[in-house]
């Protein structure tokens, strides 16, 4: 009998907030529109070919706390895509 090591589906990532993903135009349009508008998280869908999620990924902030220290948390539903959604952030961070 064989145990595999469990592989992580979420990720802590320090001094980045869940806004340095978008655009300041974006966010500044946002916010003349919604002044209330916080930015805690956002989530990108996967889709089956008739449009049905069937995988999901999250940018955010686990709490206000977390965001004032800009901790941010970074989650898939399976370790292969929280690798590929972490290698966009690596990416996009460079």
């Amino acid at each position: 009998m064989s145990i595999e090591k469990p592989q992580p589906t979420e990720y802590k990532i320090n001094n980045f907030d869940v806004v340095d993903f978008f655009d300041t135009k974006f966010v500044g349009a946002i916010k003349k529109q919604i002044q209330d508008a916080h930015f805690q998280h956002f989530c990108l869908y996967i889709l089956d070919k008739e449009d049905k999620p069937i995988a999901r990924m999250t940018i955010g902030h686990d709490s206000p706390k977390e965001k004032i220290k800009n901790i941010l948390t970074v989650t898939a539903d399976t370790p292969q895509l929280l690798e590929k959604l972490m290698n966009a952030i690596i990416e996009y961070k460079k």
